[in-house]
C-alpha cells in the first residue's frame, strides 16, 4: 500500500512497512486524519425512541515515529493527537 499525504497541493508518497524520512507537514496530515464510526444503543429498551450514538475515532493511516531531532516535536505531535 501506498498512503499520498497532501498538503497545500503538494503530496509524498509513503510505502506502508517501510521506514522512511517524512517532513513535519506530512506527518502533521496524517496525524490529522481519523476516522469515526458510530455505534447506536438504546439504554433502556422501554423507552426505544432514546438513542445514544457512541463515536469510536481511529486514525485512519496509523504510523510510529522512530526519531524526531527536534526537541520538542514529540510533544509537538503529542498535542495533534490529543485534540478531539
Amino acid at each position: 500500500d501506498i498512503i499520498t499525504p497532501n498538503v497545500n497541493g503538494k503530496n509524498q508518497p509513503i510505502i506502508r512497512g517501510v521506514e522512511s524520512w517524512v517532513r513535519r507537514k506530512y506527518v502533521e496530515a496524517l496525524a490529522r486524519s481519523r476516522d469515526t464510526n458510530y455505534e447506536q444503543r438504546v439504554p433502556n429498551m422501554a423507552q426505544p425512541e432514546v438513542i445514544q450514538m457512541i463515536d469510536h475515532t481511529s486514525p485512519t493511516y496509523p504510523f510510529v515515529v522512530r526519531e524526531d531531532r527536534n526537541p520538542v516535536g514529540y510533544r509537538w505531535l503529542e498535542a495533534i493527537l490529543a485534540q478531539p
